[in-house]
């Protein structure tokens, strides 16, 4: 089953990030929100998605991938 969760941004300028996931693999997608452990729930981050390249779409990119590596 798929699941997709809304994340929820900090920054001044974000844009929508969601989380989807399905069986034990998720992606991100516009990665705007900080990287939070708890928002994965023990799945394992296999991509990460951009819509396209504005800045507020990617603001938190670094973030999640330093932490998944």
């Amino acid at each position: 089953m798929i699941e997709i969760k809304k994340l929820k941004a900090t920054a001044p300028y974000a844009s929508n990030a969601y989380l989807i996931s399905s069986g034990d693999e998720c992606a991100v997608i516009d990665p705007s929100a900080p990287y939070s452990e708890d928002a994965l729930e023990g799945k394992a981050l296999r991509y990460i998605l951009l819509t396209h390249g504005h800045f507020d779409h990617f603001l938190e990119i670094d973030s999640w991938v330093s932490a998944t590596g």
